[in-house]
């Protein structure tokens, strides 16, 4: 799919939905200990701005409070109930009505670059963590449902072997895959015609690797109601293997999965890739390289056989 020349599908605004994610923080491995992560920016996603906030947390170990249990964990971990440290800690801190505080790890192969957090508010949309189980297949293992009861109780008891539905498909893929109208799309064999919210799109997101094959599928599910951010995609990018002379090879972006809350052919996507390219990481851009109403974005890196082959675009 050539998504710059592909004419662009209607925009949600916020005026029209709110986001599901409304609070990001990105933590970025401690120079000194390898043990221990530092937090890299802490930001309340409001409708027009987003604000940096200065948690009274700035560094977690191996194991300790969310940030270091998904370290520990090599993998998604999701807090909905008090008491949890965490979600209370952002609640406080941002005075912020957050439902659910999820935390993941970020690799490039097998280190670790970055620990993810976003915090959720109330609204219609899930999210899903599929792991390997004893028979060779994914189950779940975590989750997080918003208005969504029926298509609860069928997730509970659904697997997927290798290959199969989505959560199969990155599994067997290695890589992150956007799914649009779910209920039309055979990659998407689970039903919510019962529910109140129609799901809208889905990411599917390989966390960590294990004997060759992703950890864990990790799965951000947006409703018309409340997608995940204003735009979402998954950018496939070229970008050479890094060398000792050249360790942040320039990525160009080459095709577009695009939700349908977005468009394809906004400008600024190969800015949001080169700000993954200039610091190896995850990334947050705001100001000038942001067009088309939105005002900041989360740019998220996925890496395959030694060289970053996907990013994930959340902009808001």
């Amino acid at each position: 799919m050539n998504a710059f020349t592909q004419d662009p599908p209607h925009i949600m605004t916020a005026t029209t939905a709110s986001c599901l994610i409304r609070y990001v923080e990105v933590w970025t491995p401690s120079p000194d200990n390898p043990g221990q992560v530092i937090l890299e920016s802490a930001n309340l996603i409001n409708p027009e701005n987003l604000t940096p906030i200065s948690p009274s947390v700035t560094r977690f170990n191996d194991g300790e409070g969310a940030i270091g249990s998904a370290m520990r964990q090599r993998g998604t971990v999701i807090f909905q109930d008090m008491p949890c440290a965490d979600l209370e800690r952002v609640r406080n801190e941002t005075g912020a009505d957050i439902t659910a505080f999820m935390a993941f790890p970020v690799y490039f192969e097998d280190k670790l670059i970055n620990v993810v957090a976003f915090g959720l508010i109330d609204g219609h949309g899930a999210v899903e963590i599929w792991t390997r189980d004893d028979r060779d297949e994914l189950s779940i293992s975590g989750s997080f449902y918003g208005g969504l009861e029926a298509f609860e109780y069928i997730s509970q008891h659904v697997k997927f072997p290798k290959g199969a539905g989505l959560p199969g498909v990155c599994w067997k893929q290695g890589i992150p895959k956007m799914v649009n109208d779910p209920n039309g799309n055979p990659n998407f064999i689970r039903s919510f015609d019962r529910d109140p919210a129609k799901l809208t799109s889905v990411i599917g997101l390989p966390i960590s690797r294990s004997y060759g094959y992703p950890a864990s599928i990790l799965l951000l599910m947006s409703s018309e109601a409340n997608p995940l951010a204003k735009y979402s995609a998954i950018v496939k990018v070229e970008a050479d293997q890094p060398t000792e002379e050249v360790p942040l090879p320039k990525m160009q972006a080459t095709a577009i999965e695009c939700g349908s809350n977005g468009s394809e052919s906004i400008s600024w996507q190969q800015a949001a890739v080169d700000s993954v390219a200039n610091c190896g990481r995850c990334s947050i851009v705001t100001g000038d390289p942001i067009g088309d109403g939105y005002h900041s974005a989360i740019v998220v890196p996925f890496s395959k056989k030694g060289r970053t082959d996907r990013v994930m675009i959340l902009a808001f």
